[in-house]
């Protein structure tokens, strides 16, 4: 991978990375009340395997790029810069959600027992956009450095959170905010906007 790619790359994630550490961190000193192990083993281990292969390429990526070319993509150059173009976006974005969300985030699907519904910023669009701009992160990564296995990661990733995580995850926010909830769900996206 070119040096101003593989460079961009690296910039990008490390950022988007530092900064999620950052707000996950004072999160949970400010807003403590949620057990990060609350879930199941079973769910926690899928967590782990699912996560594995996608950081295993992106740390490959980032110090021995050569070991991937196997699964390169004959990308046009343009298609790179605005695979930059959308992880440089990303980082703003990223930091608008977390603004927004402040300590309510966590590292599970679990609700913290005080709670609050977020409906507003980034949250009035759509009703995860953490998970949508994490995927779209994988994709841009993908284009930066034309790497076939992120583009798949960046598809399967989103029908994983659409079919499985989400409705889980939303199960849980049903009991805890009930019709409160049901009236967000019913009148905002979960992903996409006009998608799904």
């Amino acid at each position: 991978m070119e040096t101003p790619f593989r460079l961009s790359l690296v910039v990008i994630l490390v950022a988007a990375m530092g900064m999620s550490a950052w707000h996950r961190y004072q999160a949970r000193r400010n807003k403590p009340g949620l057990d990060r192990f609350a879930e199941s083993l079973k769910v926690r281990a899928w967590r782990i395997m699912g996560a594995l292969p996608l950081v295993l390429v992106l740390v490959l990526l980032c110090v021995a790029p050569s070991w991937l070319s196997w699964a390169a993509l004959p990308l046009p150059q343009w298609s790179r810069w605005v695979g930059v173009f959308l992880g440089a976006a990303g980082l703003m974005a990223l930091w608008w959600i977390f603004q927004t969300i402040g300590d309510n985030i966590s590292e599970t699907i679990l609700t913290k027992s005080d709670h609050e519904l977020v409906t507003h910023g980034p949250y009035r669009l759509i009703r995860h956009p953490l998970y949508a701009l994490g995927l779209i992160q994988i994709l841009a990564f993908g284009l930066i450095s034309t790497n076939a296995l992120l583009i798949v990661f960046s598809v399967a990733g989103a029908i994983v959170f659409r079919c499985i995580v989400i409705p889980r995850e939303e199960a849980n926010l049903r009991a805890v905010f009930g019709q409160q909830y049901a009236t967000y769900q019913a009148g905002t996206w979960a992903l996409i906007p006009w998608v799904t």
